[in-house]
């Protein structure tokens, strides 16, 4: 019994134990029922709250989709059906997905892994998409899985693009659109990874609003209780408890001229226009300043009747996003104003042809009567009428494969009938997809240069005072007729005579109508295949291609026969010229060049005396014809100077001289203006300045000569007075040469004694009065004295005789 007793004892603690598990077992799995319910309503909430998100999430188990949200699917165009059946990889772009493989397996070995920010997918439809990419380990229905978030980078790519041609068309402007490019590659922000373990719906919401940066918003429609998270006030600056869970409150801060936008959208979105709410608009923070958000959101519960109760969502801040949009508007603005004001013309024509657009310049240089007169015109249809459109377009088929950019330069007349020379800078532009976009042409009208560059390369090849060749062009010349063919080759050298004395006595202007003159005359008596060059200063050289030397020596003799036959320009022209030929091709034609001119250098010797005395005969005669100073008023004064000279006792020599100066003393009045010589009227204190000027201009003249240069003082000096006021030395008594002296008073007697232009003729005893007064001023008294004692008592020409 006592047994019995202990047996049942035993047995009733075991049935209290066992029940009392049993409890136990129904709390853990009553427990566990409510674990279940929370976590199918976590994943359901988790699942819409992702569906809102503007992010593709994706799950992933081995390289397996396991869960994807609606905007995965809008990006890609695969359901979650699809991609059961595809792996991950065939979403991955060739170049990116052995990289992302070896990842992928390294993270879910629990290795540490270098994140691959930005990478290309392919869709369903073979469009290729950049994204930002983030990814995670996470668990996956008890299994380890990645979570990984995508950004559709496309519209900054576009940005990115955008900028990119723009900077290819205007560099100097782009630098601006750069710095845009750099503020949206940075306005996205980079996902961050997670290291935790989703456990639950919960923390993978977490986690996708973390990698987001998005604030969460919960609206409770029937009682207007609007929860934000954290993310979503400090995005304003306010802490949880400064603002109030009301959305009567958050009206309020929204910007009056974006609450129409915000309206809008809400109504689209409940009359079922719209998948989805989606607004952007400004913000007030705590600052007071408007900050640009983007909200996004759908309806989590209706009530029975269809009503909606709860309104989930997110919001962002774009104010980057907003901030590069209205920088590129501006730099588009700034484009635009480059476009219309820029200093080239600048056209935009379509692949097709037809013109889309014409700045101002490109109107005005056209001649059209309007921009709408440009706009609309075709350039393919325009070549088949007008043959120089042709060639044009034919030009720019001809680099239209091998390159994107080229420059012709084209002369022809506008449609509206304006004559241009034109160079045309022709750039092809591409669009996002790196596909032919349109044809930017910018012209610039260079007539004006063109103008400038013929003439800088006729002065570079000519010589600017004759228009002949000038060194550089003939030595160019020289290298191409150097050749077996062209020869006999002769060179003509040729040397102008007198050309010192034509500037010494004329001016320089003189100097150069002499030497334009001297061209003249080669041209005119060489071939036209002869190459005719100004070799230096007064020095001309003739190329003659297939010429024996007897050639040239009579077409030297030409130019002799020319010379004699030309005017004086004011000295009459003429040349020493040598002739030189090279007959073999051995010869070298510098030699050659170097004989032509030692024959001139001997010719010139031999008839420099002739030469001289032929220069100074013309300037004699062309003295007589431009002045009063005839030949008979020099022999009168010749042959008293003769008497007067005899009378003084004067050796030979003495006498030959004074009457080489009685005949040559005012020839430098050769060189004063023919209307102040010839003034009927009172000359000005400057012609009376250039008159003064004959004595140094005879002096150059006779200097210039060996057999002249024995009267060059007497001619300087013949209007020195005896007391000093004469000119141009302003010598004074025996300073002044004896035959200047005498000369000046016979000068002056037969001066006054004869008609000239400016006055009439003084009888012998005012003449012999005169002198007696300027005795001792004007003239030496002691000659004076001789001169009266022989003349004054025989009036008229007879004592002369």
């Amino acid at each position: 019994m006592t047994r019995d007793k202990i047996a049942a004892k035993t047995l009733a603690k075991e049935n209290a134990l066992l029940l009392e598990q049993v409890n136990d077992l129904q709390q853990i799995l009553s427990k566990y029922s409510e674990l279940k319910t929370h976590l199918q309503e976590s994943e359901s909430t988790f699942k819409i709250l992702a569906d809102s998100i503007p992010a593709c999430i994706h799950i992933l188990q081995g390289n397996r989709f396991v869960f994807i949200n609606a905007t995965f699917t809008a990006l890609t165009g695969y359901t979650l059906k699809e991609c059961a059946d595809i792996d991950f990889w065939q979403l991955v772009h060739p170049e990116y997905q052995e990289i992302i493989k070896e990842r992928a397996w390294a993270r879910q070995r629990g290795e540490e892994v270098v994140p691959i920010p930005e990478l290309i997918i392919r869709t369903k439809y073979g469009r290729d998409i950049w994204v930002d990419h983030t990814a995670s380990n996470t668990t996956w229905n008890g299994q380890p899985a990645v979570i990984a978030v995508l950004y559709d980078l496309t519209r900054r790519k576009e940005n990115e693009e955008t900028i990119v041609h723009q900077y290819n068309m205007l560099q100097e402007t782009y630098a601006e659109l750069e710095e845009i490019h750099a503020e949206l590659q940075s306005s996205q922000n980079n996902l961050l990874m997670l290291n935790a373990q989703l456990r639950d719906s919960q923390e993978r919401l977490d986690f996708a609003l973390w990698a987001t940066d998005d604030g969460l918003w919960d609206y409770n429609i029937k009682t207007g209780h609007l929860y934000v998270n954290d993310r979503g006030l400090k995005m304003l600056g306010y802490d949880l408890d400064e603002i109030k869970p009301h959305i009567k409150n958050w009206e309020t801060r929204v910007h009056p001229s974006d609450l129409p936008t915000v309206q809008a959208a809400l109504k689209s979105y409940f009359e079922g226009s719209a998948t989805y709410f989606e607004a952007e608009y400004r913000l007030l923070n705590k600052s007071r300043q408007w900050v640009w958000a983007m909200s996004r959101g759908k309806v989590v519960k209706w009530d029975h009747e269809g009503n909606p109760l709860r309104f989930v969502g997110t919001t962002r801040n774009i104010a980057a996003k907003k901030e590069a949009e209205l920088k590129l508007k501006a730099s588009e603005s700034r484009y635009r104003h480059l476009f219309e004001k820029s200093p080239l013309g600048l056209l935009k024509i379509a692949l097709n042809g037809e013109i889309q657009d014409a700045n101002e310049y490109w109107v005005e240089i056209m001649g059209a009567p309007s921009r709408q007169a440009i706009i609309g015109l075709n350039v393919f249809r325009e070549a088949e009428k007008r043959p120089e459109m042709a060639d044009l377009v034919r030009t720019f088929l001809d680099h239209y494969e091998s390159s994107h950019s080229f420059t012709v330069e084209a002369e022809h007349t506008s449609k509206w009938g304006k004559k241009l020379y034109m160079q045309y800078k022709i750039d092809l532009i591409f669009d996002y997809d790196k596909n032919y976009s349109h044809i930017l042409v910018a012209g610039e009208e260079i007539s004006a240069r063109k103008k400038a560059e013929a003439r800088i390369r006729y002065l570079s090849f000519n010589d600017s005072l004759t228009g002949l060749c000038n060194r550089a062009f003939f030595d160019e010349e020289l290298q191409r007729l150097e050749k077996p063919w062209q020869l006999p080759l002769s060179i003509i050298m040729g040397d102008v005579n007198g050309l010192k004395l034509a500037n010494d006595t004329f001016g320089h202007l003189a100097g150069d109508r002499l030497l334009v003159e001297v061209a003249g005359i080669l041209k005119k008596c060489c071939r036209p295949d002869d190459i005719i060059a100004r070799w230096g200063g007064d020095e001309f050289v003739v190329l003659l291609p297939q010429t024996p030397e007897t050639i040239a020596s009579s077409i030297c003799e030409q130019i002799r026969i020319a010379c004699q036959e030309s005017n004086p320009v004011p000295i009459q022209p003429s040349l020493a010229l040598g002739v030189a030929t090279k007959t073999t091709p051995q010869q070298d034609i510098y030699k050659v060049i170097a004989e032509a001119e030692n024959v001139m250098y001997r010719n010139k010797l031999l008839e420099n005396k002739s030469i001289r005395n032929s220069i100074i005969s013309s300037l004699e005669i062309s003295l007589h014809e431009k002045t009063f100073e005839t030949k008979e008023h020099a022999e009168r004064i010749k042959e008293m100077g003769i008497k007067f000279g005899r009378a003084l006792n004067l050796p030979d020599h003495e006498i030959d001289r004074l009457s080489l100066l009685a005949k040559l003393h005012d020839i430098g009045k050769i060189g004063v203006p023919d209307e102040i010589l010839n003034k009927p009227g009172a000359l000005s204190a400057a012609e009376w300045d250039s008159i003064k000027k004959h004595p140094e201009i005879g002096y150059r003249i006779v200097h210039s000569s060996h057999e002249l240069m024995a009267i060059a003082e007497e001619v300087l000096s013949h209007h020195e007075r005896w007391d000093g006021s004469g000119y141009p030395r302003g010598l004074k008594g025996e300073e002044i040469p004896l035959l200047a002296r005498i000369l000046a008073i016979i000068d002056a007697y037969d001066v006054m004694t004869h008609v000239r232009y400016y006055k009439n003729a003084s009888s012998h005893a005012q003449a012999i009065k005169e002198i007696k007064k300027c005795s001792g001023s004007q003239f030496d008294p002691r000659l004076a004295e001789l001169f009266l004692h022989i003349f004054e008592n025989s009036p008229g020409d007879n004592r002369l005789r």
